[in-house]
């Protein structure tokens, strides 16, 4: 059965993959220990709202490594954990420079 309160959109990466970025109403997120909902902005959409961000395109997708996802003032352990015992690691380039949609 089809349902118009969700969108689904998918975007091709390098490398053969793909990432799907689904949109739906904020009040049907499953979300058993409440962590994640606590982090909406908006905890329910007005049915025109909902409507309107389901037809829009979403924003350009971009990719990022692992350590753009950590914080800042934690890089310096994370590249400590992920370099090979002994070698100092060192952080690839851009997604622009390695000529991936950014």
């Amino acid at each position: 059965q089809l349902c118009d309160e969700w969108t689904c959109w998918s975007h091709e990466l390098p490398g053969g993959h793909v990432a799907s970025v689904v949109r739906g109403p904020v009040g049907a997120a499953q979300d058993e220990e409440g962590a994640f909902r606590a982090t909406f902005g908006h905890p329910a959409l007005p049915a025109d709202e909902l409507a309107a961000r389901l037809a829009a395109r979403p924003p350009p997708f971009v990719a990022v490594t692992v350590r753009d996802l950590v914080p800042e003032h934690r890089r310096a352990d994370y590249d400590a954990s992920a370099a090979p015992e002994g070698a100092p690691w060192t952080p690839p380039p851009p997604a622009a420079q390695r000529g991936e949609p950014g």
